[in-house]
């Protein structure tokens, strides 16, 4: 007679039950634990550089939008200050207030002047102002551009791996100037140098806390093409 090949319950609970005993199912449920640890701290990773990226981002913006609330609030008392004298028709108010002007914003004070001219009326008033704003554009074009210095390097390769942090943060006009015997990694240009003291909050941050501004013109007039870099006069 065929012998049964259904196994009977209490064997099958005896199977199990040596299964267990011999630590199989320990070491399995050890394995999974110690995965979904793993699991758990990565995601966590991930959350936490999330989240400190975004704090980090909002720091620089709330640090950008001081700045730009300080300059503005500067720029409204100077102009309420000295607008009136160069509009006055003293020869002494209109000069003093120009070279102020011409001093806080020089790449900027052709615009002022500009809207001045515009606003007057006075035909005498309007030919002096003009001759402002005349002297207020040679002297934009006298300053030039800003630029933002963020590593000065003696070997070329660490001045091109600053290029590239640069570029991996999302700036893309980032140039090596070549200027006693530093190679020195460049940001920029900027129009003006409120602008590129604006951006020098986030460089900063981002790049190299000890970053900042320069004139290209007093700086560096003229730079030359070089082999690896911008040369230096």
């Amino acid at each position: 007679m065929q012998k049964d090949s259904k196994q009977n319950p209490h064997e099958v609970k005896s199977e199990l039950r040596d299964w267990f005993s011999t630590g199989t199912f320990s070491a399995i449920l050890s394995i999974l634990s110690a995965i979904s640890v793993a699991i758990i701290g990565w995601w966590s990773s991930k959350e936490i550089e999330t989240i400190r990226a975004s704090l980090k981002q909002q720091e620089i913006e709330l640090a950008k939008q001081q700045f730009e609330d300080e300059i503005t609030m500067r720029w409204e008392d100077n102009l309420k200050e000295y607008i009136p004298k160069i509009v006055s028709g003293e020869a002494s108010d209109r000069s003093s207030a120009k070279a102020v002007i011409f001093a806080l914003y020089p790449n900027d004070a052709v615009n002022v002047i500009k809207s001045i001219e515009a606003a007057t009326s006075d035909s005498a008033s309007k030919q002096e102002i003009k001759t402002i704003r005349l002297e207020a554009e040679e002297l934009n074009s006298e300053v030039g551009e800003w630029l933002i210095v963020i590593s000065a390097d003696k070997n070329l390769t660490h001045a091109k791996h600053e290029v590239e942090r640069a570029k991996e943060v999302g700036y893309k006009q980032v140039d090596i100037y070549c200027k006693n015997d530093y190679y020195r990694t460049i940001i920029g240009s900027f129009g003006s140098r409120e602008d590129a003291q604006l951006e020098l909050i986030s460089i900063k941050h981002q790049l190299n806390k000890s970053a900042y501004v320069i004139n290209q013109k007093i700086w560096c007039d003229g730079p030359e093409s070089g082999e690896d870099c911008l040369v230096c006069p």
